[in-house]
């Protein structure tokens, strides 16, 4: 039963047959049910669909309920203190299960497996595990999946964890003598299709856990508005006035793994309101990009505000204030892309993979348009050629530390089959 304030407001099954009802003191239900558990919250609404998503929302904007209400998909960027946002769910419920898996697929499947072994009384042994590590908290039990290790998990879980194939698929699967994924491992992909048709793929990629899907945003992309004042007017503002809330926004785009891809910057002064525009092929949130975006707008914007030709000392108006918009924001990861090979690839000695500058530079016109790539020749004529990349707006994000690389997503579920997040 969960108490607020010493006042009963929601119980289980048990704890209602045996004469407990919400509205009740504490003590009156300790008398009618000795034996329930008691989970005592300071927020009543704290445990409620709305108040758990708000909590994670604070750490991410990626947040998705699970369609049959069982739990909710957290999409984490790599390095996430994963162990922080399971405390988060501390005295909200008896238990938190989660699993945390590049697979969404086996994000749901581990929890799902896991919370019907607790259902069911069989103990759960923390520690180690072939396939990632099992860790078990104050509330919760966590079961992480490593990378790579995908396939040795999923060779465990039973069919009643295929919980992305509709019922008629996995009783074809029960029909022909399957037991567990480990049996969908072992089956060409063709023999499978005459059975159950299109879907022998789909159903051989999650018993391999390459279903590496992202979490969709629950709330609409987040965008930031700052405002600067200057008690006295300037002529003229350089990047270093903006760097404060700048890094700001920087910090905090990072710590939830996403970036932005649009930034507007307006001044005002006796001038009126003059605004600019920078869009980006892919989101940034490094305070080296941000800088280097803000600093090209804003010299962009007080050419604008300059007195007229006539005017020879050349001098700026009156700035009073700077307004900067930011949004469109997306999921980045801290880690970077390769360029010219697959993610696959990365993993089997990719220093050792030739690549001439010719193939750099074709491949960087190919992916960013012409005009992408310049080469230029410094010292003497005759002497070392040195080629340059002049890095232009469109290819400013390809150096940015943070890019898309996928997300972990994990799901929550509890014991009392009600979405948690």
């Amino acid at each position: 039963m969960v108490s607020h304030q010493d006042i009963v407001f929601d119980c289980d099954e048990v704890a209602f047959k045996n004469g407990v009802r919400p509205g009740d003191t504490l003590r009156q239900a300790k008398l009618a049910c000795p034996s329930c558990h008691v989970v005592r919250v300071t927020d009543r609404n704290a445990i409620h669909l709305k108040g758990i998503l708000d909590i994670l929302a604070k750490t991410t904007p990626y947040i998705e309920p699970d369609e049959d209400e069982n739990g909710v998909f957290v999409g984490l960027t790599r390095g996430d203190p994963v162990k922080h946002i399971m405390n988060l769910m501390d005295r909200r419920y008896f238990l938190a299960i989660a699993g945390n898996s590049r697979s969404k697929f086996l994000a749901k499947a581990s929890s799902g497996w896991f919370l019907k072994k607790y259902l069911k009384n069989q103990k759960i042994f923390p520690g180690k595990k072939e396939w990632g590590s099992v860790d078990v908290g104050s509330g919760y039990v966590l079961i992480s999946i490593d990378h790579g290790k995908e396939k040795n998990f999923s060779a465990h879980l039973p069919l009643t964890e295929m919980w992305t194939a509709p019922p008629e698929v996995v009783s074809t699967l029960y029909s022909l003598g399957f037991k567990s994924l480990e049996d969908i491992q072992g089956i060409a992909v063709e023999e499978l299709s005459r059975h159950v048709g299109e879907w022998a793929g789909l159903l051989k990629e999650w018993a391999f856990g390459k279903d590496f899907s992202h979490v969709r945003p629950l709330y609409p992309p987040p965008f930031v508005i700052k405002e600067i004042n200057f008690q006295d007017p300037v002529s003229a503002i350089g990047i270093e006035a903006l760097e404060p809330v700048l890094r700001e926004i920087s910090e905090d785009f990072l710590r939830k793994g996403i970036g932005f891809k649009a930034m507007t910057l307006s001044l005002s002064g006796d001038f009126g309101i003059v605004s600019g525009e920078k869009r980006l092929v892919r989101p940034i949130c490094s305070i080296d990009s941000v800088k280097m975006i803000t600093k090209a707008l804003l010299d962009e914007i007080q050419s604008k505000v300059k007195k007229s030709p006539g005017d020879n000392q050349g001098l700026f108006c009156s700035i009073s204030s700077v307004s900067l918009k930011i949004f469109d924001t997306a999921q980045v990861s801290a880690t970077p892309l390769p360029l010219f090979w697959s993610l696959q690839e990365k993993h089997e000695k990719t220093n050792k993979i030739p690549a001439s500058l010719e193939l750099v530079l074709l491949g960087l016109e190919e992916k960013y348009g012409d005009n992408a790539v310049n080469l230029g020749c410094t010292g003497a004529r005759g002497g070392i050629f040195k080629p340059e990349i002049l890095r232009r707006e469109k290819m400013l994000s390809l150096w940015d530390p943070v890019r898309i690389a996928g997300a972990a997503p994990c799901i929550f579920s509890s014991e009392k089959s009600e979405a948690i997040s």
